[in-house]
C-alpha cells in the first residue's frame, strides 16, 4: 500500500498501524489516521460530535488508548 501511495504521489495516505506509520514518516509522506479525519469531518461540519463514532470505533474492537480518546475529545471540544 504504501508503495503505491509513493508511486502515485498520494496527496495524503490514511494509516492507524505504528509501524506503517513510522515508515510513512520516514518517507516524508503525508499521513493521518482516522481519528485525524474525524477530527476534520467535525471541524467542516461533516459530522455533529467525534463520541460517537469513537464508541463505535471501540466496540468493533479497535483499541483506542484513554489519553488519547481524551486529547481527540479536548480538540474537537467535546471534553
Amino acid at each position: 500500500m504504501l508503495a503505491l501511495a509513493e508511486e502515485q504521489r498520494a496527496s495524503l495516505v490514511l494509516i492507524d498501524e505504528r509501524k506503517a506509520r513510522q515508515y510513512a514518516k520516514r518517507l516524508k509522506m503525508p499521513l493521518s489516521g482516522t481519528l485525524g479525519v474525524l477530527l476534520l469531518a467535525k471541524e467542516e461540519k461533516i459530522i455533529p460530535a467525534i463520541a460517537p463514532f469513537l464508541e463505535a470505533i471501540q466496540e468493533a474492537g479497535l483499541y483506542l488508548h484513554p489519553a488519547l480518546i481524551e486529547q481527540v475529545l479536548r480538540i474537537a471540544g467535546e471534553k
